[in-house]
């Protein structure tokens, strides 16, 4: 048995971007495991199936746009799942994005500034162990912390090259985030 049902949060996924329907049913199981991560018993021995699955459950759960939830989500695995903090790790690293544009989501601009920052240096750092999902998923935050810190700037390239690297893999789920993005704030950014 898993910590967090990977078919549920499967089946969500699938069901959003086919048919734009959001389904419940991952959404409390993931809820169920926040409330009672400490009763769980979690198999760390084999760490990268664990990570696959929660970060599964985090991505999940950024469906529902509820920040509140994805932040007590991510501090249970926290807490349930002691990993390395090292961030050349994939897994981390992708947990930090997530925390971060939560963070920014709850309007708590300085802290989420702060992780940003950590994030970036680390980008910056490894970005030639990076995969492109990693990199497409830090061009994301890259460009919600540029319209978050710098609204004037012109941010259309930012745009085209995460649009592009979306496209040229398949990854769907970032490139609806960033035409979400794009459709929320149409009036106030600046593209030229």
């Amino acid at each position: 048995e898993f910590a967090i049902n990977p078919l549920l949060c499967l089946d969500t996924i699938y069901y959003y971007l086919k048919y734009g329907i959001v389904k419940q049913e991952s959404f409390i199981d993931l809820t169920k495991f926040y409330f009672n991560h400490s009763n769980t018993n979690i198999n760390t021995a084999g760490k990268y199936p664990q990570d696959v699955l929660f970060l599964l459950g985090v991505y999940t759960l950024t469906i529902c746009k509820k920040p509140n939830k994805i932040l007590k989500l991510i501090n249970a695995i926290n807490h349930t799942y002691q990993g390395s903090n090292d961030f050349q790790y994939g897994y981390h690293f992708l947990l930090k994005i997530v925390t971060t544009e939560a963070t920014l989501a709850l309007n708590k601009t300085d802290e989420g500034m702060a992780l940003y920052d950590k994030i970036s240096q680390d980008y910056n750092n490894n970005k030639k162990d990076y995969t492109p999902y990693m990199r497409a998923a830090f061009y994301l935050l890259r460009l919600r912390v540029t319209f978050i810190s710098d609204p004037e700037q012109d941010i259309f390239d930012q745009i085209q090259l995460l649009l592009h690297l979306a496209e040229q893999y398949g990854y769907k789920l970032i490139k609806l985030n960033c035409l979400i993005f794009v459709l929320e704030n149409q009036a106030s950014l600046k593209i030229n």
